[in-house]
């Protein structure tokens, strides 16, 4: 009866170590493949943020040259003496 036991023992302990093996390899590989998508999905999330960031440049070197061009048309006017001369056409 003893030796009945040590192998029902040694079967169930080999069935539950394949049984634990194949279940680490099943995690790992969802694990990798999670991890996959992610890296993915952030490779693409930073190339959406660096064509983002990119328009954000041009915009404002565009908007520094609407404000220079604005503001010296400003000072023409200032600086001109007839700014308060107002002539209306009758």
């Amino acid at each position: 009866m003893s030796t009945k036991l040590i192998t029902l023992i040694a079967v169930l302990a080999v069935v539950s170590g394949a049984f634990w093996t194949g279940y680490l390899k099943g995690w790992y590989a969802h694990s990798e493949h999670i991890n996959s998508q992610a890296r993915a999905k952030r490779l693409e999330t930073e190339k959406a943020v660096n064509t983002g960031e990119k328009k954000a440049v041009d915009a404002n070197v565009a908007a520094k040259v609407i404000y220079r061009t604005v503001y010296r048309n400003v000072v023409k006017y200032v600086d001109s003496p007839n700014r308060s001369v107002c002539q209306f056409d009758d």
